[in-house]
């Protein structure tokens, strides 16, 4: 009997001492196991609160080729209006003409001239040269100091090679304008040739007394700009 308690106690002891064990051993693994490292967040492309990206720029406008920024390719301004003063007669061809058979000019050239006047012939080759040169902005009336000469006028025109435009019309002054007409103000100097430039609203911008030769270009190129 009493070695069957002595068994028991043993028994109870070994049973105790186990539970002691696992339980020391149990507090020591929580003690020495290191902490999980949490795993790593996916990264971001943007970080959360990052502004929207700009728009794309627009691209600069093509160059207007027909303009050259060195000036080659420019195409001239030919705006303008028509001769500013109404008149109603007929040509030396014998059309009828108006202010606007001129056309819609920036400026007008405007020519007093007699058949019978030499200055007035040995310059007309250069006027021809400065009608071919600017008719597309210049307008030219070419006024007849002759009564009833058309065909000397056209005999001078052929010889000084004129070309035939439409740009330039010639009339005679005194069965055209009256005495107070203002075109007759600009040429009633005394003194032929007279030529005036006017601009589009009727202002005079050149009175020029005699023969001006190749120099009407310096005077037209001024105010064309």
């Amino acid at each position: 009997m009493k070695n069957v308690k002595t068994k028991i106690a043993a028994l109870v002891l070994s049973l105790i001492m186990m539970v002691t064990l696992t339980a020391c051993w149990g507090a020591l693994l929580e003690v020495i196991a290191p902490e999980p490292i949490p795993p790593a967040a996916e990264p971001s492309l943007l970080p959360t609160d990052a502004p929207e990206p700009p728009p794309p720029a627009t691209p600069p406008p093509e160059p207007d080729d027909t303009n050259g920024a060195d000036g080659d390719n420019a195409v001239p301004d030919v705006t303008g209006r028509p001769f500013p003063f109404a008149f109603t007669t007929v040509d030396i061809y014998g059309n009828t003409v108006t202010e606007a058979s001129l056309g819609a000019k920036q400026l007008y050239f405007v020519h007093y001239w007699g058949t019978w006047c030499p200055p007035c012939i040995a310059e007309k080759p250069d006027t021809a040269q400065i009608v071919r040169d600017y008719e597309d902005r210049v307008g030219f009336l070419m006024l007849l100091d002759d009564f009833d000469n058309a065909s000397g006028a056209k005999d001078v025109y052929s010889h000084a090679g004129f070309p035939d435009s439409a740009s330039v019309i010639t009339v005679c002054a005194r069965s055209t304008f009256d005495a107070q007409h203002p075109v007759i103000n600009w040429i009633s100097t005394g003194f032929v040739p007279t030529t005036a430039i006017i601009d589009a609203d009727g202002n005079m911008l050149e009175q020029l007394i005699g023969a001006h030769f190749e120099r009407y270009a310096e005077y037209l190129d001024k105010h064309l700009g």
